[in-house]
């Protein structure tokens, strides 16, 4: 029964970790894989975002 109860306890203990985790980076995860493909894509989007804007800025200064 100890071994049971210890680990609910280290599962609830990683779920609120993960939740927190979520509400850190405003993205919806069911695990700590969804999540770091979630960020890995959002730097990705980022990147691309950032890489547009720098495209079209220099289109200006020509």
């Amino acid at each position: 029964m100890y071994l049971i109860n210890e680990l609910a306890r280290k599962l609830k203990e990683e779920y609120l970790i993960l939740e927190n985790a979520c509400l850190n980076f405003n993205m919806d995860a069911n695990n700590w894989v969804d999540l770091g493909e979630e960020i890995h894509n959002g730097r990705s989007e980022m990147n691309n975002l950032q890489q547009n804007y720098l495209e079209n800025d220099n289109i200006y200064f020509r």
